[in-house]
């Protein structure tokens, strides 16, 4: 029977998933959302609604990312990257087998969004070296750290909220190599998969538009077709803009173009700053709509010399250079424009077009809203952008120094012990989970493997905030029966045929529910709903819940269910239909191995 308190809980999910579906809303916007609903609603007290942010879970979380950002700051997982991937040969079985087994070694022990980052420019490289399309490896590389967060028990965050859900309720958290068996196994079959089956369904980007741009800025230009919208204007004396610098013209906030340089008898300025004056005769290369230009002509008198035509000396020289860059995950810059980031004022390097969804946008830049996953091309002084690989803001993906050393190279050993030690000890049980986590976090701050600062930037701080209102969410499921009548309407049937039928339900409810929403509301709302089912109908509680935690983690087919395969998207010049194309067949085997070994080895 539903109550109204059930109601108000059917309410909220559906409203949640609206949400996470159109991205109306940020989904920690969206989590605030709920502890709210839950308040007002009276289902749940003040004290409850926010016990979420003192959870077990969110501690570990938290730590986890920190000791994430240690190992990348030391360059450990980075260097095993290196040398491992060089095993791959050269042919393209051997590099994406090469590539996987690496991805998923690293994502182990660091978030599969870290270890694809991670993995990310050298990847690029490779597909440079072996002539091949980054098309053709960057989407192993997600999958690859994806599978690899089915290893451990520190691997994924639905894997940590799973074995916190079973130690809540039975006081018996999962062991630490408790999902070794299973993950193994859906590794292997993951890699067999895609050297088999799935590489002929990679996308094969033409050569031309991807390959070769970490060693050549010189064919950047024509993969994002600038020669479109590149015109060389000549100012008259007439000319209302002579006099006047490029901030007082206006032609970037009021007309959305680019000047990319400023050309004189005797002088040529391929990076113009905002206080460069424009004078009689100087000859402008802009980038830009043919409607906007026909209104700056038209405003200002000046005169089409060229267009179209891409010369490189009008774009690169000894000094100035070009190069694609991304954002890495957790960036502050998501969901902001590009005059917000002030990149110009900061790196003194100018933006001239984005990669989004496999076109380029290279208009009215200064307006669009940077979401992640995007490429973007920037063009300055070759010493800037050298700066900017030094720095976490950004993923440089051309021009990358396979040899460049990581910030703290020289506490590396001291991260790996820190590391060690607190796998030692939650694999010995000398230490719960969240406590391990937390002592290796502070360890990895004050033996200054990162900075404090550092330490901040590492964390994702809206899954904290997902994690933080989902957890009282679930609470609530169970408080006001939502959980029971699920059961006893929908999986007491299916049990009554067969318990694999229940195990199939956790894993594909949980896949579903990650599709729309992320793996870590699935795996907090499914986890209370497989224990209550193990409960119920005499299934092994820890049997249900790893499927949950595999399932939520199934988000091969979307580039949004798993941030691994959202940052690999610009990069790699993917579309929406390619990860449904290459991924289904990936979730299909993931499904059956479920289905097939996790019985086997866990028995229901």
């Amino acid at each position: 029977m539903i109550t109204f308190d059930i109601a108000i809980i059917l309410g909220t999910l559906l409203i949640a998933f609206v949400l996470f579906l159109t991205e109306k809303l940020r989904v920690d916007m969206v989590a605030i959302m709920i502890i709210l609903i839950l308040i007002f609603s009276r289902i749940l007290t003040i004290e409850e609604a926010f016990a979420g942010f003192s959870h077990p879970i969110v501690i570990a979380v938290g730590a986890l990312f920190i000791i994430s950002g240690g190992l990348y700051q030391t360059g450990v997982a980075t260097i095993l990257g290196r040398y491992i991937s060089r095993l791959g040969g050269k042919s393209e079985a051997g590099l994406i087998a090469s590539i996987m087994i690496v991805g998923a070694l690293i994502s182990s022990i660091v978030n599969n969004v870290a270890a694809t980052a991670i993995m990310l420019p050298g990847v690029m490289v490779i597909a440079m070296k072996s002539n091949r399309a980054p098309s053709r490896l960057l989407i192993p590389l997600a999958y690859g750290t994806i599978l690899g967060g089915m290893l451990t028990l520190v691997a994924t965050h639905p894997n940590i909220i799973v074995s916190e859900m079973l130690q809540d309720v039975t006081g018996e958290a999962l062991h630490f190599f408790d999902f070794t068996l299973i993950g193994i196994t859906l590794v292997i079959l993951g890699i067999l998969y895609m050297i088999f089956i799935g590489r002929h369904t990679l996308p094969d980007k033409p050569i031309d538009e991807k390959i070769r741009q970490s060693a050549t800025p010189e064919i950047l230009p024509s993969i994002y077709r600038l020669e479109e919208r590149l015109y060389e204007l000549r100012v008259p004396k007439e000319s209302k803009l002579v006099g006047k610098t490029l901030v007082e013209s206006g032609l970037g906030t009021e007309y959305g173009v680019n000047v990319l340089g400023i050309m004189r008898a005797r002088q040529r300025r391929l990076s113009p700053k905002r206080d460069d004056q424009i004078k009689a005769d100087d000859r402008l290369v802009i980038q830009g709509r043919e409607a906007d230009i026909k209104k700056l002509i038209s405003d200002y008198g000046v005169q089409i010399r060229r267009k179209g035509k891409v010369q490189q000396e009008d774009l690169l020289s000894s000094e100035i250079g070009i190069a694609e860059i991304t954002l890495p995950p957790r960036s502050e810059y998501t969901g902001k424009t590009l005059a917000d980031i002030l990149l110009r004022e900061k790196y003194g390097l100018t933006v001239i077009a984005i990669w989004r969804n496999g076109r380029p946008i290279r208009a009215h830049l200064g307006e669009a809203t940077l979401e992640f996953g995007d490429a973007l091309l920037v063009r300055g002084p070759w010493e800037k952008i050298q700066l900017l690989k030094r720095t976490e803001e950004f993923i440089v993906l051309s021009g990358v120094n396979e040899d460049e050393e990581p910030k703290h190279r020289e506490r590396m050993w001291i991260s790996m012990t820190i590391m060690a030690a607190m796998l030692l000890t939650i694999i010995t049980r000398l230490l719960p989970l969240p406590l391990a986590a937390l002592t290796a976090a502070t360890l990895m701050i004050l033996t200054r493997c990162l900075t404090l600062p550092e330490a901040y930037r590492s964390i994702e701080w809206r899954m904290i905030l997902l994690i933080a209102g989902f957890i009282p969410l679930g609470n609530a499921m169970m408080q006001t029966g939502t959980i029971d009548l699920f059961v006893t309407s929908v999986l007491q049937p299916l049990s009554s045929l067969h318990p694999h039928f229940v195990l199939a339900a956790m894993f594909l409810f949980s896949s579903a529910l990650a599709l729309i929403t992320s793996n870590i509301s699935a795996a907090i709302l499914m986890s209370p709903v497989a224990v209550t089912t193990a409960t119920a109908l005499g299934i092994s509680p820890p049997v249900l819940l790893l499927a949950v935690a595999i399932g939520a983690s199934n988000g091969f087919m979307t580039p949004v269910a798993q941030q691994a395969n959202l940052l690999v998207m610009g990069p790699g010049n993917y579309e929406f239909k390619d990860y449904v194309k290459v991924g289904f067949g990936l979730s299909v085997v993931v499904f059956i191995g479920v289905m097939v070994f996790l019985p086997l080895y866990w028995p229901m």
